[in-house]
């Protein structure tokens, strides 16, 4: 996962689907992913203010929940990092 705004450099990576926004998510089809959790230039869909972080859950609902079903297997405290 990706936690700034930055452009991809793609030719850097694997193939790979970019996900910025809800709406990429269904159209995905490689198993690897990045998922740039704050937005992106190309969607301005920024993530940057205190509002935007206490609104995230209802702004990114699919991201939300693809992000929690990603970790939630591999760390025992996840819950605790999405109730604070």
């Amino acid at each position: 996962m990706i936690t700034y705004w930055k452009t991809l450099q793609k030719k850097n990576y694997r193939v790979c689907d970019v996900i910025s926004q809800d709406s990429d998510l269904p159209y995905g089809f490689t198993e690897n992913k990045i998922i740039k959790m704050h937005g992106d230039f190309e969607h301005n869909n920024f993530v940057l203010k205190e509002d935007d972080y206490l609104h995230y859950e209802q702004n990114f609902r699919l991201l939300t929940a693809y992000i929690k079903a990603s970790l939630s297997p591999k760390h025992d405290n996840i819950h605790w990092i999405f109730v604070q």
